[in-house]
């Protein structure tokens, strides 16, 4: 289906057609325009609210930063940390509560990440950056 034809679905059910003589445009409640933004607007929201847009991210890690800022994140259903040399860690991703109380003493520990804790917008690595790595959500 095409947008044209969404459209004109959409003028049949809101019974908004043109219905001067001429079939002219300016007797419509809405412009072509609006109604395309609309459907577009609507596309977007039901691919997001059914995760149909997977996206993949790599993201490098740098030693010693453990706090990471996006313009916006949605949900990260898989992480993994992979060093320069040597084999990836599967990182399980846990709210700050959770690992609060996995680990109360995350924020101090010298350990390898083996956990990442997902906020709005950041990600924090629960653990000691000692090296460099890259990062694949």
């Amino acid at each position: 289906m095409t947008v044209d034809d969404l459209i004109d679905s959409f003028r049949v059910d809101a019974d908004d057609k043109a219905r001067s003589i001429g079939g002219g445009q300016s007797d419509l409640l809405w412009s072509d325009e609006d109604v395309a933004r609309w459907l577009t607007e609507g596309e977007e929201e039901a691919a997001i609210r059914k995760r149909l847009l997977p996206d993949e991210i790599t993201v490098p890690i740098t030693a010693p930063v453990r706090t990471y800022d996006f313009t916006a994140l949605f949900e990260i259903t898989r992480a993994e940390l992979v060093p320069t040399a040597g084999e990836p860690i599967v990182l399980r991703i846990v709210s700050r509560d959770a690992m609060d109380r996995i680990d109360p003493g995350w924020r101090r520990c010298a350990h390898t990440p083996v956990h990442l804790i997902q906020d709005d917008t950041r990600i924090v690595l629960a653990g000691a950056i000692s090296q460099d790595y890259t990062l694949h959500l």
